[in-house]
């Protein structure tokens, strides 16, 4: 009987143990994982953490993950990370990270605190995923609508400008037919770009980027 009961759990531990492996090697293909101590010190890294960021296990474990910080968060940015983990707290967000060779790369992150039986944080379980393509495309679309929203402004100041020209100064009608069509070439120019903005919002909600052509970005950034 105790042999069978042995032989049961064997059988249940090797299959437990393929599933184990099965999800390390899912992991693997897309998941950059990590576990580090209450003081942050790594303790295990999968293989998709040595590719991305270009380090070898043993550049990672023992170290922290300052060897991946790009320096472009502030820190503020991780003392609310590590105040909402070690509080148990599970912290998610994106972070702006740099390989051994110094490219920079972006990860949606999320950190979950590991407690033992008496509810004590023992470590914490990091897992993330490339989003460089994602965010590239975000942070391309929100310069272009920067400087889109200038272009977009300069002419409406003209405009106003020459209403009120138009409204205090006498001017002959040669001078207000001239007047009009540069208004209305301006209002052209407006809603092409507007247009423009409208068709890569749309693409980059359907596709997380920017178009093709980039035309809001080419827009934006050429000279009238």
């Amino acid at each position: 009987m105790q042999l069978k009961f042995a032989a049961m759990q064997f059988v249940k531990w090797r299959r437990t143990l393929k599933e184990l492996i099965a999800f390390e090697k899912a992991l693997d293909v897309n998941i950059i994982m990590s576990v580090t101590d209450f003081k942050g010190t790594i303790l295990a890294v999968n293989k998709k953490f040595c590719e991305v960021s270009q380090c070898t296990e043993e550049e990672l474990v023992g170290k922290s993950h300052n060897v991946i910080n790009s320096g472009y968060h502030n820190k503020a940015f991780f003392s609310d990370m590590w105040q909402t983990i070690r509080n148990g707290h599970v912290w998610k967000g994106e972070i702006k990270n740099k390989t051994k060779n110094g490219n920079y790369y972006w990860v949606d992150t999320v950190i979950v605190p590991v407690v033992d039986v008496r509810d004590g944080i023992q470590q914490f379980l990091s897992l993330r995923v490339v989003v460089t393509g994602r965010k590239e495309a975000e942070l391309t679309l929100e310069r272009a609508i920067f400087a889109l929203s200038h272009k977009v402004r300069q002419p409406l100041v003209n405009m106003q400008a020459l209403v009120t020209l138009c409204k205090t100064e006498n001017i002959s009608d040669e001078e207000f037919d001239q007047v009009t069509n540069y208004m209305q070439h301006e209002l052209d120019r407006m809603d092409d770009l507007t247009r423009h903005l409208a068709l890569d919002l749309h693409n980059y909600k359907a596709t997380g980027k920017t178009g093709s052509s980039n035309s809001l970005a080419e827009e934006a950034y050429t000279p009238t």
